[in-house]
């Protein structure tokens, strides 16, 4: 056996890699393999790559580590741009699903590696977007609390059916009756979109720079299981102090007005609703009804709805859903937000027919007055017809939306939808005649499909652009000149009036109801 010392190969882990890269500074390679019993060769391999090992973050590390395993920079840059898109689309309360999230962590980095002339053949394992990829990347990145409210394809049918049961003893047990059993979620709303085929989305989709179809609130919508109470909208926007709304008081708005710089809900927002809003709303219907104050509130697993409620009143019990079992079980997701989309958009197109017939150049055509109503549609005319819109919810159709949940027997919350949209599609072509029922189902479903990366670029843009700003900078932001549609109604009312005082015999009846109608009408009259 040779006198010579035979050096065992072993793994080195990192702190002794540094160790080694700050003795060579003053000792020679001999005696650095003495000192820490490896191969000179092993030595001049970790002095030559010193520049790798220096720049790694030491807290990023675990230093005990033998092995360490750096991301390359276009995996990094992709996983960077698919948390800003996930943020930006959770946020807006778009579902997402597992698959969803994987097809665009592929989609970006084709494009990263595109923009660089990289071919992905040129690594020895393409990045695929596994399964494995996915579970680090959420931790990585902090997304253990993920909304991920996949369609119905994608949902966790079996925790859904688990839960019902669960739920059917929660009620039970707590004797809660179905008018003080509740539901809440968000749902974002694009409040100037229009169908694809419409002469509006065609030209705006013509024109540079951000799109005022891509303008959105969030909307927390909220009922009881037997329909008889529906809880006031909340609705956040982006401006804390939109000019449309200069002298308006905000408490004396028809919905809870709020905002943030995304205009998306968050903890802080929906822990002040729950606290100053839900449980006053319901305190007080429970006392009108002269029914015990005790609440079930059931709310999907969401990071914007903070745990911390739990137990922060105790007439109050909060219950939430199993994880990705939205898009099967949850109340308001059956049918009650679809609905009030529905009637947003009829509502609007209402709106929009009233401006046109009332405009003062009867010269000016259909389009030219549409493209001014529509540019001068406001946050405060989103927030009316936001408010007309869910009163126009049958207290039929929120029953109904129970249905999977509670096993009842109520499909009207899904009629209500398919008969509204043939309405809406011969309002819209008033004004647009390309406008057809397909049309308006694909628009109705768009409010929820996940944002493409112009979208994201866009709102990124628009953020860089505003900063912290809480005033709306719109320069056109002025509401629709409404007083020639308020005057034409006003006509209209007091001519059908006077037909009934007309066929109405019984003039002790008539002539009070008369007077009282015009005494009412003078409102209008002596402020327009």
């Amino acid at each position: 056996m040779s006198s010579k010392e035979v050096i065992k190969r072993r793994s080195i882990t990192l702190q002794e890699k540094l160790d080694i890269i700050k003795a060579h500074e003053s000792k020679s390679l001999r005696e650095i393999s003495k000192d820490f019993n490896v191969h000179p060769s092993t030595i001049c391999k970790i002095i030559k790559e010193k520049d790798k090992f220096l720049s790694l973050p030491s807290t990023k590390f675990n230093l005990k580590k033998k092995r360490i395993r750096v991301q390359d920079e276009d995996l990094r840059e992709t996983e960077d741009k698919l948390k800003n898109w996930i943020d930006i689309n959770t946020g807006y309360n778009i579902p997402l699903s597992q698959q969803i999230i994987q097809a665009k962590a592929l989609d970006i980095y084709a494009k990263i590696r595109e923009e660089r002339q990289e071919e992905a053949l040129s690594q020895e394992k393409p990045f695929a977007a596994s399964n494995g990829w996915f579970s680090g990347f959420v931790e990585r990145k902090g997304l253990h609390n993920i909304k991920v409210k996949g369609e119905a394809g994608s949902a966790d049918k079996e925790a859904a059916q688990q839960f019902i049961p669960e739920l059917s003893k929660i009620i039970q047990d707590g004797k809660y009756p179905p008018s003080c059993i509740f539901n809440a979620d968000e749902t974002g709303l694009c409040f100037k979109k229009m169908p694809s085929r419409s002469f509006i989305a065609k030209e705006e989709r013509s024109l540079p720079g951000p799109k005022a179809a891509k303008d959105r609130v969030t909307i927390l919508f909220g009922g009881n299981a037997d329909g008889t109470l529906k809880l006031m909208p909340l609705l956040i926007h982006k401006y804390q102090n939109p000019r449309a709304m200069k002298n308006c008081s905000k408490e004396a708005l028809p919905v809870i007005y709020r905002w943030q710089r995304r205009a998306w809900m968050t903890g802080v927002i929906f822990t002040d609703w729950f606290k100053n809003h839900f449980k006053p709303e319901v305190e007080k219907f429970c006392h009108d009804r002269d029914i015990p104050f005790k609440i079930l509130l059931l709310l999907d697993n969401a990071p914007c709805h903070p745990k911390e409620i739990c137990g922060m009143f105790p007439e109050i019990s909060v219950v939430f859903f199993p994880p990705n079992t939205t898009s099967l079980i949850q109340p308001m997701d059956q049918g009650a937000i679809s609905n009030f989309k529905a009637y947003y958009l009829r509502n609007t197109f209402s709106l929009a027919i009233m401006a046109i017939d009332a405009s003062t150049d009867k010269d000016e055509d259909k389009a030219t007055a549409m493209r001014q109503f529509w540019r001068q549609f406001s946050i405060l005319d989103v927030i009316q017809v936001t408010a007309i819109s869910w009163q126009d919810v049958t207290e039929t159709a929120m029953s109904g939306v129970w249905n999977r949940l509670l096993k009842t027997e109520n499909d009207a919350a899904h009629e209500v939808q398919t008969d509204i949209s043939s309405e809406i599609a011969k309002m819209g072509q008033y004004f647009d005649p390309g406008i057809n029922e397909a049309d308006v189902r694909n628009l109705l479903a768009s409010h929820n499909v996940p944002l493409n990366d112009e979208d994201i670029d866009e709102l990124c843009q628009i953020e860089k652009e505003e900063g912290k700003v809480s005033e709306d900078p719109a320069e056109d932001s002025k509401p629709f000149p409404r007083s020639a549609a308020i005057r034409e109604q006003l006509l209209r009312i007091e001519r059908e009036i006077d037909k009934l005082m007309l066929l109405d015999l019984d003039f002790e009846r008539s002539v009070p109801m008369n007077k009282k109608f015009k005494e009412h009408l003078d409102v209008y009259h002596s402020t327009i």
